[in-house]
């Protein structure tokens, strides 16, 4: 019986946010091990590794990691991102400037543009912060007014496919996802029809067994991300797991757990 291949999206998130995590996903492309890359534009790296990525465009989409809680924000030079705690409380609470998300959004928008040469093919968050109450509505409104006329994906978080209950999905439906993604359907914006790649990072995980356990149950439409990294630094608190990550995708495992189950790598499946 032939079984036919499943596309999924792997989307390496945070290229730009050190050398380490650049390099590792750099890597991956050129061997055409993911599909998706995320920007995070604000940092003093992207500029200098956006261009061995652009060499690499024909090869992967790349999209906007708008990020609020890393390093000094494009709209105001000498303010550095906020506590995530803190832009947790203040999203949910009404509490936080909205032109200022206005304005920061659209400045890392308009640095992508001027970087890459072109509108991102998606937009997602670091630490998921688009889907937060407010700032999700000024990117949904931006999205309309710059680009609709790109179809633009977003990326959901809702539903997340998972083997076993896991407190961080609940979590990401809670903080926004779930609303987020009845927006982007009332909407007709394109966006991923399921989720996954969700853990806690912990030091000793079975990074294998788990992406094993995500590809079993990953159905068309659906996206994987992932943070794949070449360093390990105190600087970063789950760049161990980076290490870890980048070294299962760079191997004949990976390659052979995608042929076991029917995977194939593919630009964002999108629903309407």
């Amino acid at each position: 019986m032939i079984v036919k291949a499943k596309t999924i999206t792997l989307c390496a998130d945070d290229f730009g946010m050190n050398p380490g995590i650049s390099q590792g996903i750099l890597k991956l492309v050129r061997l055409q091990r993911l599909s998706a890359v995320s920007c995070m534009v604000n940092t003093p790296d992207f500029k200098l590794y956006a261009k061995s990525l652009l060499t690499l465009k024909d090869q992967v989409q790349t999209g906007l990691h708008f990020n609020l809680t890393e390093d000094y924000l494009l709209s105001d030079l000498e303010r550095y991102g906020f506590k995530l705690n803190e832009l947790l409380l203040k999203t949910h609470l009404g509490l936080i400037n909205r032109q200022f998300i206005i304005n920061e959004f659209n400045a890392q928008l308009d640095h992508f543009i001027q970087v890459m040469g072109t509108l991102p093919d998606f937009i997602d968050g670091h630490q998921h912060v688009h889907q937060f109450p407010t700032i999700r509505q000024i990117i949904l409104r931006i999205y309309e007014q710059r680009l609709r006329r790109n179809k633009t994906i977003i990326r959901s978080t809702y539903p997340v496919l998972i083997s076993s209950n896991s407190i961080k999905s609940r979590i990401l439906s809670f903080t926004g996802g779930k609303n987020l993604s009845i927006q982007l359907k009332a909407l007709k914006i394109p966006h991923n029809r399921y989720f996954s790649g969700v853990y806690n990072f912990a030091r000793g995980t079975d990074y294998r067994a788990l992406f094993r356990s995500w590809l079993a149950l990953a159905q068309h439409g659906t996206l994987i991300m992932c943070h794949p990294g070449e360093v390990v630094t105190n600087k970063d608190a789950i760049s161990h797991a980076r290490y870890v990550e980048l070294d299962y995708f760079l191997s004949d495992a990976f390659l052979a757990d995608c042929q076991e189950y029917s995977v194939r790598l593919t630009a964002s499946p999108k629903a309407g």
